[in-house]
């Protein structure tokens, strides 16, 4: 039997307003959102922001964030993103807290990368993006992988020290299944050990340490792994199959 929290993306409207004044447009516990957008957001978004906050805080097992550590500044297009067009928001962290810029409201990618920067700070880029895919449930995390492929694939990212938003499951899949493997805390430890710029032979021998089994068997196991655990924020408990 296994056990399924299944995952649905947050959908925002928008409200025609008039252009906000200086200032935050809204604050929820743990968030303050600011645009010069003329649209003010309808519905629950408070509620939803601060529900994923929560879940998110949850799955790293760390205490919810301080009031107001979050600052999200929702922009009209990429070209307004300070981390380039390609991308759909960008997230930092400050000595205060935490700093989003994204296209979408309650965006729970980016509210990932706001977590981790606000508990166990920042590490190995395949790290970051694939535990913010992870914790977003992006698509195709959950199809097993060739073995070959899929390691030429990760050492290829840690190597080159980035990857692209279409290899993000790639890298979710081997931060989910070493999760799921080895649980969130000691994955939490292996994460504090590696380094933003560290190179492969680093992770490798990281890794071997932390989890006490090879980097290859461990790949083997990652790519074949059949993913058990998803989240749904619409869902109150988990749901048993």
């Amino acid at each position: 039997m296994r056990t399924i929290v299944l995952l649905a993306s947050l959908g925002c409207a928008a409200c025609e307003a008039a252009a906000p004044d200086e200032g935050p447009f809204l604050e929820t516990r743990y968030v303050r959102y600011v645009s010069d957008q003329a649209v003010t957001p309808c519905g629950g978004l408070a509620r939803e922001t601060d529900k994923q906050v929560e879940y998110l805080f949850d799955l790293l097992s760390e205490p919810y964030a301080h009031p107001l550590s979050i600052e999200y500044e929702w922009v009209e297009d990429q070209s307004m993103l300070a981390c380039g067009e390609n991308a759909s928001g960008c997230t930092y962290g400050t000595a205060d807290g935490a700093v989003i810029e994204s296209i979408y409201l309650a965006h729970l990618h980016e509210l990932a990368h706001a977590a981790h920067e606000l508990t166990i700070g920042n590490s190995h880029r395949v790290l970051t993006e694939g535990f913010a895919s992870y914790a977003s449930n992006q698509p195709g995390i959950a199809d097993p992988q060739d073995v070959t492929l899929f390691t030429q694939a990760i050492e290829g990212f840690i190597t080159a020290g980035t990857l692209s938003a279409d290899q993000y499951p790639l890298a979710a899949r081997f931060v989910g299944m070493t999760v799921e493997r080895h649980g969130m805390a000691a994955f939490k430890a292996f994460w504090r050990k590696v380094p933003r710029n560290a190179q492969l032979a680093e992770v490798r021998a990281t890794y071997e340490a932390s989890f006490g089994e090879s980097w290859s068997d461990a790949l083997v196991a990652i790519a074949a792994r059949e993913q058990t655990s998803f989240s749904d924020l619409s869902c109150e408990g988990d749901v048993q199959v």
